[in-house]
């Protein structure tokens, strides 16, 4: 419950952002964005623009109780006619350690990203699915998605 009730918080933020604030188009090469995402991964995420329409975002995911994640995506973007969004995809690979609290156990993987986002000053918020396939320890395909918020820092 509490879980539903954040991810409704954060939603909400969302909503009130885009009716509040001018809408932008995508970042510069160079940019830097940090945030944070709620969902499966949840955690921390940095993502930088390189020539467009190419992102890469690294992201470090918990889900705070037995599971570590670091994920790294190569992005590629593009806005959706006559909208203030932008649709997003591309391939990922992630690393991380399961079961924290007895035997660890590596997890690695290859999977994809693909979800929207818009821009908001220096805010993104953004929204995805995240599908991947485990190679270890053992053979497994999971659906994750996380809705985030990065800020663009100003260099």
């Amino acid at each position: 419950m509490r879980y539903l009730l954040c991810i409704l918080l954060v939603a909400g933020g969302l909503v009130s952002s885009v009716l509040l604030t001018p809408l932008h188009a995508q970042r510069a090469p160079g940019s830097i964005g940090v945030g944070t995402q709620a969902g499966q991964p949840g955690g921390f995420t940095v993502k930088t623009y390189g020539r467009a329409p190419w992102a890469g975002v690294f992201s470090l995911g918990t889900n705070f109780r037995d599971q570590t994640v670091a994920h790294v995506h190569l992005l590629r973007e593009r806005d959706l006619p006559e909208s203030a969004l932008w649709v997003f995809w591309g391939p990922s690979l992630f690393l991380g350690l399961r079961s924290l609290d007895t035997r660890s156990r590596v997890v690695a993987g290859a999977g994809a990203r693909v979800g929207l986002n818009f821009y908001t000053e220096r805010i993104e918020v953004y929204l995805h699915a995240s599908p991947r396939a485990e190679g270890l320890p053992a053979p497994d395909v999971r659906i994750g998605g996380s809705v985030g918020l990065r800020y663009y820092l100003r260099f």
